[in-house]
C-alpha cells in the first residue's frame, strides 16, 4: 500500500480499521510559513515555482504538466515556466533557482541562454543566475530534464528494495533574491559540557552587485565595486523569543561576485536540550548589516543535544543526552500511489502522527536524501 510496508503491518497486527490510505489526487503547494523552516524570507524575495509548466517540443509548447510531478516513459522533457519580475525587486536582489530534488540531469535556460547543468540525485540544490539575465517584467526559466543511464534504471527499477524510478521534477522550485550580500550557508558544530552548551558557527557570506548597496557608479567593464558590511551570529529562544546569545560583530569587505568565510562561536549557560519527548529549538541566525541598516538575515533551527553509545549490564545502548533510551525504527520510502514522491505537506504531517501514534521514534529514509519539510 502506502509509503512503507512495515508501517502496514504494524498497522494491521494492532486492527486499527479507521486508518485511511487514500492518497490526495493533487499537489498542494507549500504555504510561506510551511516552507519557511527551510527558506529565509525575512530578507528574501521568494517565488514558488510550483503549479503548471509548459512541456516544449522544437521550442514550442506542445501541453503542459504539473511541477512537482513525475512523467513515465519519457528519455528527455523540456519544461518552462514564465513569470514577471517587478524592477525594483530585480535591482536589489541577487538570483538562484534552488531545487529541492531532481532525481535525473537538469540543464538550466533564462530568457534562452544556457546556465549549467547538474548531475540530480535527489539532493536540494541552488543554481545562481548571472546578474542582468533576468528583466524587468515577463520571464522564461527552461529546465531540460534528462534521463540518465535509461536502459540502466530501467533494470535497476526490479531491484530488490529499489526506490520507485520516476522522471520529472519530484519536488518543488524556488526562484530567490538574496541581498546583494548574503549567506550563502552555515556548516554548525556544537557540545554540552558541565552546563554550557557551546556553537561553533562557520558561515559562507557570498555577493552579487554590491555596487547596488553602495549606490556606487562603475562606468567601465574592469572596475569592482566593494562593500563594507558587518555580520553577527545569534541565537533566539524560539518559546521565548529572546536572544540568549550573540557573538559580536565582524567587519568584512567584500568585492562584487566574492565569497568570504566568517567563523563565530556562542555558549549558552544551562541550554534546553532536545530529546523526543521535548524537542526543544533555538533559531540560529547570521545577521549583516551595512551603515547600520538590516541588509540579510539567514535562520536555521537548532536543538543541543548529546549522542552516546554506552553499555548498560553488558548490553550496549544508545543515550541521547545521557539518557538511555530504546529505539522504535522504521523504514521510509517518500513514495504514494498518485502523486509518487511528490508528497505534499499535509502527506508528511499525517505520517508523522500515525508513526508517533504507533510509538516509533526514529525513522531510516530509504531510497534519497529526504524532503527538507
Amino acid at each position: 500500500m502506502r509509503h512503507f510496508v512495515h508501517l502496514l503491518i504494524l498497522t494491521l497486527a494492532l486492527g486499527w480499521p479507521s486508518v485511511s490510505w487514500a492518497a490526495p489526487a493533487a499537489y498542494q503547494a507549500l504555504t510561506p510559513e510551511q516552507y519557511s523552516s527551510f527558506i529565509t524570507q525575512d530578507t528574501r524575495k521568494v517565488y514558488d515555482l510550483s503549479g503548471t509548466w509548459q512541456v516544449i517540443e522544437d521550442g514550442s509548447p506542445v501541453g503542459s504538466t504539473s511541477v512537482p510531478g513525475h512523467i513515465d516513459q519519457k528519455d528527455h522533457i523540456q519544461l518552462r515556466k514564465t513569470l514577471k519580475i517587478e524592477q525594483s525587486s530585480l535591482l536589489s536582489h541577487s538570483w538562484h533557482l534552488y531545487l529541492l530534488g531532481a532525481v535525473e540531469e537538469v540543464e538550466l535556460f533564462v530568457n534562452g541562454r544556457y546556465i549549467m547543468r547538474y548531475p540530480g540525485g535527489m539532493a536540494p540544490f541552488s543554481i545562481r543566475i548571472p546578474d542582468g539575465l533576468l528583466r524587468t517584467g515577463q520571464n522564461s526559466i527552461e529546465l531540460g530534464i534528462t534521463r540518465t543511464a535509461g536502459l540502466t534504471s530501467r533494470i535497476n527499477r526490479f531491484a530488490r528494495s529499489a526506490a520507485s524510478q520516476r522522471m520529472g521534477l519530484l519536488r518543488e522550485v524556488f526562484l530567490i533574491g538574496t541581498p546583494h550580500v548574503w549567506t550563502e550557508d552555515i556548516l554548525v558544530r556544537s557540545s554540552v559540557r558541565s552546563g554550557v552548551g557551546t556553537v561553533n558557527v562557520k558561515a559562507r557570506i557570498k555577493s552579487g552587485l554590491v555596487e547596488n548597496i553602495v549606490r556606487q557608479q562603475v562606468t567601465d567593464g574592469l572596475s569592482v565595486g566593494r562593500a563594507n558590511v558587518m555580520a553577527e551570529a545569534m541565537l533566539i529562544d524560539r518559546k521565548t523569543q529572546q536572544v540568549v546569545a550573540r557573538s559580536g560583530a565582524s567587519s568584512i569587505g567584500i568585492a562584487r561576485s566574492r565569497e568570504a568565510t566568517l567563523q563565530f562561536t556562542l555558549n549558552v549557560y544551562n541550554p534546553s536540550l532536545w530529546s523526543i519527548a521535548d524537542p526543544q529549538l533555538y533559531d540560529l541566525v547570521v545577521r549583516i548589516d551595512h551603515n547600520g541598516a538590516l541588509l540579510d538575515l539567514y535562520k536555521r533551527k537548532f536543538g543541543f543535544r548529546t549522542l552516546a553509545v554506552t553499555t548498560v549490564d553488558g548490553t550496549r545502548r544508545f543515550a541521547l543526552n545521557d539518557s538511555v533510551i530504546r529505539i522504535h525504527a522504521i523504514n521510509y520510502v517518500e513514495d504514494v500511489p498518485e502523486l509518487g514522491s511528490s508528497l505534499t505537506y499535509a502527506n508528511f504531517r499525517r505520517d508523522v502522527s500515525l508513526l508517533k501514534t504507533l510509538g516509533v521514534n526514529v525513522i531510516r529514509i530509504r531510497g534519497n536524501i529526504p524532503h527538507p519539510v
